[in-house]
Parts: C-alpha cells; sequence; structure tokens
C-alpha cells in the first residue's frame, strides 16, 4: 500500500473545504462555542467519499483514559489502496459510562478538527483552528514579543490571531496558544510560498 496516495486525496479535501459553523455552546467553558461532531461528521464525509476515502472510529479505552483510534481508508475499485490511522486519548474526569462517552465524543471531533486544521468560516486563508479551547486547561504563560513579529511579518491581523485561539490579547496566550500559532503559521508561510 502506498502511503502518499491517502495523503494527497487528502490534502485535495482539506483544500476544498472550509469549517461548519459552531453549532453547539459549552455551559461550564464561559459558553465557549464549538462546532458538533455530528455537524463536523456531516461536513466532511461527503468531501472525503469524493475522493474515495472512507473512516471509521475505533474507541480506545483503559482505566484512566479513553479516546478513539480514526482509521482511514482509500478504496479504489473495491480495493483498499492506501490506509492511515490516528489516535487520541484523553484523562478520564469521571469514571463512569458518561464520563467514557464524553471522552469518545470530545477524541473524535478533535481528531478532526485537528487533522483538517479548521479556520474561521469567514477567513479566507484558513490558517488557524478556532475551535481550541484548551488554553481553559492551563494558565502558562509565555513570551511571545518575537511571534508577535512574525505574524505582523506575515501581514496576519491579530484580531485572527486572537480569535483562532480564544485570546483576547497576547498577555492571555499560554504555551498551548502559542504552540497552534506556530504550527499555523509555518502551514501560513508555506502555501502563500507554493
Amino acid at each position: 500500500m502506498q502511503d502518499g496516495i491517502f495523503w494527497s486525496r487528502f490534502f485535495k479535501v482539506k483544500s476544498k473545504i472550509h469549517a461548519p459553523s459552531k453549532d453547539g455552546s459549552n455551559d461550564f467553558a464561559n459558553n465557549h462555542k464549538y462546532t458538533k461532531l455530528e455537524t463536523l461528521l456531516d461536513h466532511i464525509t461527503p468531501a472525503l467519499q469524493e475522493e474515495n476515502i472512507y473512516f471509521h472510529f475505533e474507541d480506545v479505552n483503559s482505566e484512566n483514559q479513553a479516546g478513539v483510534t480514526c482509521h482511514f481508508k482509500v478504496v479504489l475499485s473495491d480495493s483498499i489502496v492506501s490506509e492511515y490511522s490516528q489516535t487520541t486519548t484523553v484523562d478520564k474526569g469521571k469514571r463512569d459510562p458518561q464520563g467514557t462517552g464524553s471522552c469518545y465524543t470530545y477524541c473524535k471531533r478533535y481528531l478532526m478538527l485537528s487533522m483538517f486544521g479548521f479556520g474561521d468560516p469567514n477567513n479566507r486563508e484558513k490558517w488557524v483552528s478556532t475551535d481550541d479551547d484548551a488554553h481553559y486547561a492551563t494558565n502558562a504563560k509565555v513570551d511571545t514579543k518575537k511571534l508577535q513579529a512574525e505574524c505582523k511579518k506575515a501581514g496576519i491581523e491579530e484580531q485572527l490571531i486572537f480569535n483562532a485561539v480564544g485570546i483576547k490579547s497576547w498577555e492571555d496566550a499560554t504555551d498551548k496558544d502559542v504552540a497552534v500559532i506556530q504550527q499555523r503559521l509555518k502551514d501560513y508561510k508555506a502555501r502563500m510560498a507554493a
């Protein structure tokens, strides 16, 4: 099997679609808006199937963590010609059926959002993910002066950056926010250079 077949088809899909609308609200995180899993899957599945990419989730469960593995397959002439799998797990907040089920749903959603790198639906460049609320989990602050200068040089509006990671200013940025911005900036520069 050839890994390149999956990635070339996947990137075709990724380049054609935009982020679906945020149709959910988390009451426990200051009404943080997010894209529901059902909406996300309804949005990406037809686009993947156009490139003959099919996927399914496999639950992953241990005493302290739960999550999913997403298995992607490229099927041509009834044969699997390329495969790719990615696993995402999180620590269980509660060790009961509802807690485990929440982990499964959370991991499915974030795995797909991360794979597609969805950005703000109003952002034509689609350069950053806007559905990452990881900053709620950490409050480690970092020096962002160099990153600010790089973003300014690339011509990226600050408000777009802030919206992308859910912050109001550079002072609010955590180490996780900075890591997301740095990766998306790198991807953005590569696309602009192509």
